[in-house]
């Protein structure tokens, strides 16, 4: 799915961080919101302000992530990150 996400706060919840790739240890408090005047972009703040320098954490977005044009993501995609 490219281009521009569903903000709804409900399609949101098909976007959290992982500290597995399968997404079944879920970091709780983290932050997924749009991007003020940016329709193709989200922000994944941490919870408590910072993540935990040397961990490596998987972002998690579930198939039924829709688009704008509520078309579905269809899989579940995951993009591994590593803090410095």
């Amino acid at each position: 799915m490219r281009g521009r996400v569903n903000y709804d706060e409900e399609n949101l919840r098909n976007i959290y961080v992982a500290t597995d790739i399968n997404g079944d240890n879920k970091v709780e408090g983290v932050i997924v919101e749009k991007v003020s005047g940016n329709n193709c972009q989200i922000s994944v703040k941490p919870p408590g302000g910072q993540w935990l320098a040397g961990a490596s954490y998987y972002l998690i977005l579930e198939p039924g992530l829709q688009s704008a044009l509520n078309k579905t993501l269809g899989i579940k995609t995951r993009m591994k990150f590593t803090v410095e």
